[in-house]
Parts: structure tokens; sequence; C-alpha cells
């Protein structure tokens, strides 16, 4: 009982942090939609991924360590067509995500900004 109050406790929490974050940032309203369904999808779906891959994070340690990068590392996300000619890219000096509007996609993207930021650090 006293762990399904506090789950959905945390799953608001997560909600307001991450909605006050991007009402900060200059995304678009659907770069925002998306992101937010996004994280329902993880939040709702998370039990199942920690079944098929072991060795990762705790729910409340992922969604943390995914807001904390959309606040710090993401100053930019944009939105691509098919029938655009723009390439996907992602830029970690500048803190920008350009790629097709798919939740894989952008998931992958902000994890790999942050990736890139510390690893061209290791280099220098």
């Amino acid at each position: 009982m006293k762990e399904k109050l506090f789950n959905k406790i945390v799953k608001k929490d997560y909600n307001n942090n991450l909605e006050k974050i991007l009402s900060r940032k200059d995304f678009s309203e659907d770069v925002k939609n998306t992101l937010l369904t996004m994280f329902y999808k993880i939040e709702s779906g998370y039990k199942d991924y920690n079944v098929v891959k072991r060795d990762t994070f705790n729910k409340q340690e992922y969604i943390e360590k995914l807001i904390e990068i959309i606040k710090n590392d993401c100053d930019k996300i944009e939105f691509i067509s098919k029938n655009n000619n723009k390439q996907e890219k992602i830029d970690s000096s500048k803190k920008e995500i350009v790629c097709m509007p798919i939740e894989n996609k952008i998931l992958y993207s902000i994890a790999k900004v942050r990736k890139e930021k510390y690893c061209c650090k290791l280099f220098r």
C-alpha cells in the first residue's frame, strides 16, 4: 500500500520536474509533447525493460539521469521530416539535437549528447 502511494508521488514529481524544465526551454510544442509521452512510456514500461536488460539503473535513477541531461545538456531539440534535406545530428558542444520525431531516436540522442560531452573532455 505504502509503495503504491510512494510510486504515485514519485511519478507526479518526475512529470512536474520535467514540465518545469521544458517550460524554460525553447522547444517546440511537438518536442515537449513527445518528451512527455516518452517519459510516460518509460515510467509505465520500465519493469519489462529491466527484465530484459538486467544490468541497468533502477527506474528512479534512469529517469532522473534523463531529466538531468535534458536540463543541463540540451538547449535545442529540433525535429526533421523525411522530406526535409536536413541531416540528423547530435552536437554536444552546442547542446543541440536534430532528429526524426521518433521516441527511440530522441532517447538515443539524449543519451548520446551526454556521452559525447564527457568522452570529448577525456581526450582533450
